[in-house]
């Protein structure tokens, strides 16, 4: 039987760097950063479709499935279906969505493959954000899949190990909130609160408002108001323009993280935004201080700050 070799604390020191560094090179190869360009408080990141671009695309957890540009499909060649139907979105002019797929996707090191999408004509988008647009990343690319979305790094990084696998039972803070979800269509946190009263949230990277309400979250939360009185104006989406009023709220808790008077925008009946299954939408204006974690495998959101 061989004996077992005796290693010296020098070596046994060496072994313990070498084991560290490794460890460390694996967390390094565990994600894939990808920078972006915050505009207008939404996420833009630089991709290429089909080998073709790169393309200045949102990434939208809003956007089921992903959207392209209708002239930029067509201008590279991708296939698209003769008959189109209504997409949605905020808005109430007839903007057709078309069916497709992106064959390649690629941003940086991180590649995907046959991604369901809609062609849409996307320039009243471009045209609001005043840069072009030529498509939006959405459900389709994010299902099953572990991203985050650090806003004050302005990076974006892909997981193939969540950051939050064996952090479970790390505790809420004022500064540190994990919530479930479930996606029905959009994605739908638990653990929201408006005023003191539980709300259905959608956590929406697509919007750069901080909380927007649905037109039924008026009756459903006592906003009646605060609506009235809010400031007449108007949202652009996928679908042109739609009415709301400007205002605030007293207060909004997602989790643990307590925001006091903020600002606050309620849907008009009949703007697009009547029959979603959420109250209240979370968007970039609240994000953009934060490091946002998505882990649709777990189906759990991490939000905290740097």
């Amino acid at each position: 039987m061989t004996p077992l070799r005796q290693f010296t604390p020098v070596a046994t020191a060496c072994l313990l760097t070498v084991a560290l560094h490794a460890a460390a090179g694996a967390k390094d190869r565990a994600a894939v950063e990808i920078p972006f360009d915050s505009v207008h408080g939404v996420v833009i990141v630089h991709v290429k479709l089909d080998g073709h671009g790169p393309f200045a695309m949102m990434l939208d957890t809003g956007a089921d499935p992903s959207i392209v540009d209708l002239a930029t499909a067509r201008s590279i060649g991708m296939k698209i279906a003769s008959q189109g139907g209504q997409g949605s979105g905020t808005g109430t002019d007839a903007n057709l969505a078309y069916s497709t797929r992106m064959e390649a996707v690629a941003l940086g090191a991180f590649q995907a493959r046959r991604v369901d999408a809609q062609a849409m004509d996307l320039s009243g988008l471009s045209k609001a954000l005043g840069v072009p647009i030529q498509g939006v990343l959405g459900r389709s690319l994010m299902k099953g899949r572990v991203f985050q979305i650090d806003y004050p790094g302005q990076v974006v990084r892909f997981y193939t190990v969540s950051p939050l696998r064996g952090r479970q039972a790390a505790p809420d803070t004022p500064r540190r909130t994990t919530l479930r979800y479930r996606y029905q269509d959009d994605l739908l946190l638990a653990g929201v609160k408006v005023d003191g009263q539980p709300a259905v949230a959608n956590l929406d990277t697509g919007s750069n408002g901080a909380f927007q309400f649905a037109p039924q979250a008026v009756g459903l939360l006592g906003l009646a108001a605060e609506q009235a009185r809010a400031t007449p104006g108007h949202s652009t989406g996928f679908n042109g323009e739609g009415a709301n009023r400007t205002g605030q709220v007293d207060e909004v808790d997602v989790g643990s993280l307590v925001v006091a008077h903020p600002a606050a925008v309620f849907y008009a009946k009949g703007s697009g935004r009547d029959d979603v299954g959420w109250s209240v939408r979370i968007g970039g204006a609240f994000l953009k201080d934060f490091v946002v974690t998505i882990d649709d495998v777990s189906h759990r959101v991490r939000i905290e700050k740097p």
